[in-house]
């Protein structure tokens, strides 16, 4: 009897000790969630700079979407490597990131096994504006920087009380470019001139394309003599337009985007390094076995420069070459850009479909070939 009990009361002291030892056991560390950080909104198609929180030494992951697309985001592609775009956190648990811009855009971060919250970042179109003019007329061009059609241009001129008076309204072409007359102007005199760039002029909404969440923006003022010869002066924009005050978007569901089929159109061919513009192109092939009517997609360079197909059906296993030129267009077809648009030293192609999903990318670094085969 001794014994058992002797047995037991060990038993018992060595299941206390264990409790003891649970209890004071060092808990395990929770993991971090990760933090994320931008401006927002960049200016003009260019980067913009992505900051944040993680553990120390976690790899850190871009998640991504068009801001028209944010209900489909995904891993942002490294058009350098192929791969997806990460950073490092460092010792202190910071990482930074950069991403180039050509649409407003939605962004997380993910982290072991953990996603930030998401954070929206516009874009504020950054318009340039040129003027030249004969006798009574000026003539004014736009490039509305992000090159996207259908932004709502206003072209404005100063009263000589300084007040904007809205003189010629439109909307960019398939380049992201305008173009107008301004007839009937007194001859010697001078006017000052600029683009804005604005879903509307009698109550700015901050937006020129609310679903894309891009944002309005003025070009410097442009100075002329009308019928003059003399040179155009630039003044330097005073601010920037209020930031949009509501949500950016009309709708609260964004369209479905329409997956791309496997094994579909891709670009074949860039000849960039070239004696004439016409000699300069891209190729696309149709790899699939149907035929793709390529109505309203787009190819974009790394500068923004954008083509976009009117109503043109691509057969199963044909090709379809854009010269940059003028021409007719036909099997191959042609741009109407007076000056070159692939850059010898390296350049990105992005295909689009209508719906403005990303089919296909060609990066390539500039060689004495001249010519990438993607």
């Amino acid at each position: 009897m001794y014994v058992r009990l002797t047995r037991l009361g060990s038993t018992l002291l060595a299941a206390a000790v264990g409790l003891v030892a649970l209890g004071t056991a060092s808990p395990a560390a929770a993991a971090t969630t990760p933090t994320i950080s931008a401006p927002a909104a960049g200016t003009g198609f260019g980067p913009i700079t992505i900051t944040g929180t993680a553990a120390a030494g976690a790899q850190v992951t871009l998640i991504e979407a068009a801001y028209l697309f944010r209900g489909d985001m995904r891993p942002a592609v490294n058009f350098d490597t192929g791969g997806t775009v990460t950073a490092i956190a460092n010792s202190a648990g910071r990482y930074a990131m950069a991403r180039i811009l050509d649409s407003g855009f939605v962004f997380a971060v993910e982290a072991d096994g953990l996603r930030s919250p998401t954070i929206a970042v516009g874009l504020r179109l950054a318009p340039e504006l040129t003027l030249t003019t004969a006798s009574g007329t000026v003539d004014v061009r736009v490039a509305a920087n992000l090159a996207q059609p259908g932004l709502p241009v206003h072209i404005q001129r100063a009263g000589s009380g300084g007040a904007w008076t809205t003189v010629n309204s439109g909307a960019t072409d398939g380049n992201g470019d305008y173009a107008a007359a301004l007839t009937g102007r007194a001859v010697g005199t001078t006017e000052r001139y600029r683009a804005y760039l604005e879903t509307s002029v009698a109550h700015p909404t901050g937006y020129a394309d609310r679903s894309n969440n891009l944002w309005s923006n003025w070009s410097a003022t442009m100075s002329l003599v009308v019928g003059g010869s003399g040179a155009v002066t630039r003044t330097a924009a005073g601010g920037v337009p209020a930031a949009p005050g509501g949500a950016p978007v009309t709708s609260p569901t964004p369209p479905a985007r329409p997956a791309p089929k496997a094994g579909g159109v891709r670009f074949s061919k860039i000849q960039y390094r070239a004696s004439s513009l016409n000699g300069e192109y891209f190729r696309l092939t149709n790899t699939a076995k149907s035929a793709v009517n390529l109505a309203g997609w787009t190819v974009r360079d790394a500068g923004g420069h954008a083509y976009k197909f009117g109503s043109y059906r691509l057969g199963a296993g044909k090709t379809v070459y854009v010269h940059t030129g003028r021409g007719t267009n036909g099997v191959h077809r042609y741009w109407g850009r007076a000056s070159q648009v692939w850059n010898n030293g390296g350049d990105t192609g992005t295909l689009r479909n209508s719906a403005g999903r990303t089919i296909d990318t060609c990066r390539y670094k500039g060689t004495s070939k001249g010519y990438s085969g993607c």
